[in-house]
């Protein structure tokens, strides 16, 4: 055995069994129907004028409640019901408001039957939504009310704050079993603390998902546990890589 080997720390920790499907680097989530009260959570970076902007973030955790068949205004549709917390992580010399949330859905949701209540309470499904910041084009948006839009307004979540709200998704697909979630993004106004400007945006990637039983996990040396915490900024680059060359 050489000195290197031998001297490497073997431990075990527990790891959650992933509810959801995670797809592509954590840039998409499968949604099924066998998902009820499970989670997963997606964390954000934060930018100001296309410029990373350390202690500017935040993270959303989805937790599916429901899944079924539900009339609204005499039609059938299928409806996925999450309750979402949004959560300000933020941390000095930055303070933020987080003000909207977008992504995308595949397929795409009814917008009349869709609906959200709670420290959000509109939801927005123009094929127009753009949000600035270089982001570009999302295919919903939800805003605390029905002042400005999805490039800004009033309300959101302060710094250190977690707002939460019942998300209710419908498809006109009445035998719907699954659906994918991605391009998470946030809003983020009234910054301070950075020179760069008052407002921002955020790219969202999966990072976890509940669990019905831990499962253990055997890592090789504390710099690869080390190393894990660089990982979501490295992917979330990849992610506006990616976005820049579409553009």
């Amino acid at each position: 055995m050489s000195g290197v080997l031998a001297a490497t720390t073997v431990f075990a920790v527990s790891t959650p069994v992933f509810a959801y499907s995670i797809g592509g680097n954590g840039d998409f989530m499968g949604i099924n129907s066998g998902d009820i009260n499970k989670y997963f959570q997606v964390n954000f970076d934060g930018s100001v004028e296309k410029t990373d902007v350390d202690g500017l973030s935040g993270s959303a955790k989805f937790t599916l409640n429901d899944w079924g068949l539900e009339n609204i205004n005499g039609n059938d549709y299928t409806v996925a019901s999450f309750k979402v917390d949004l959560t300000n992580t933020s941390t000095d010399p930055i303070t933020s408001r987080i003000s909207r949330l977008g992504f995308d859905t595949d397929p795409n949701i009814d917008k009349v039957a869709s609906s959200v209540t709670g420290t959000f309470t509109e939801i927005s499904t123009d094929k127009n939504i753009k949000f600035p910041n270089g982001v570009g084009n999302l295919e919903v948006c939800l805003t605390p009310d029905s002042t400005g839009n999805c490039t800004g307004g009033s309300g959101g979540v302060e710094t250190g704050n977690t707002g939460t709200f019942n998300l209710k998704l419908a498809f006109a697909d009445t035998s719907l079993n699954s659906f994918n979630f991605s391009n998470f993004h946030l809003r983020y106004q009234s910054i301070n603390g950075t020179s760069l400007g008052k407002s921002g945006t955020g790219d969202g990637l999966v990072m976890a998902s509940s669990t019905d039983a831990p499962e253990p996990l055997t890592i090789l040396g504390t710099g690869m546990a080390l190393g894990f915490g660089g990982l979501f900024r490295k992917e979330q680059q990849k992610q506006k890589q990616k976005q820049q060359i579409k553009a």
